[in-house]
């Protein structure tokens, strides 16, 4: 349960990284100057994302245990 959690998640955050990360920057160059690096918010946002994806997939694998028994 908890290994299939932790693949499902890693999928979802890269997702999630690469659109927070890249999308903002090319839609305004601006932002470049006041955003932090790019690396510092690319770890950052994928860890959040990671923690939330893994969570969310373990209650629902939770869920789906619960409903068979």
């Amino acid at each position: 349960m908890i290994k299939q959690a932790l693949k499902s998640a890693l999928g979802i955050s890269l997702g999630v990284t690469i659109g927070m990360v890249m999308i903002p920057r090319i839609m305004d160059p601006n932002l470049n100057k006041i955003y932090p690096p790019i690396f510092v918010q690319a770890v950052v946002q994928f860890v959040a994302s990671y923690i939330v994806a893994f969570l969310i997939f373990l209650i629902l694998d939770y869920f789906k245990l619960k409903k068979q028994k």
